[in-house]
């Protein structure tokens, strides 16, 4: 699972998926979350539950998610070893 910081809502979220899906692994789960006063401002929180092949490939859908322009990861609960 990972919450993600992301600009352009909802337009973005074809992004996130389209990129998970490239990415070999399955979107399991996706929704808004409540903003954290940590949060950047003028952008919207969101979770997305990933399912892969395990923490190398997820930490790699992780990456490969961060490198999108208008999305950015402020938590996750995958092993980054």
């Amino acid at each position: 699972e990972a919450r993600l910081l992301v600009d352009s809502w909802p337009r973005a979220v074809a992004g996130i998926v389209e990129t998970i899906s490239s990415a070999g692994a399955e979107l399991d789960m996706l929704e808004r979350a409540q903003q954290k006063s940590s949060d950047q401002p003028n952008r919207t929180a969101m979770i997305v539950g990933l399912e892969g092949s395990g923490p190398k490939h997820l930490n790699s859908v992780l990456d490969e998610l961060s490198g999108l322009e208008s999305v950015s990861i402020s938590e996750h609960s995958v092993d980054r070893h």
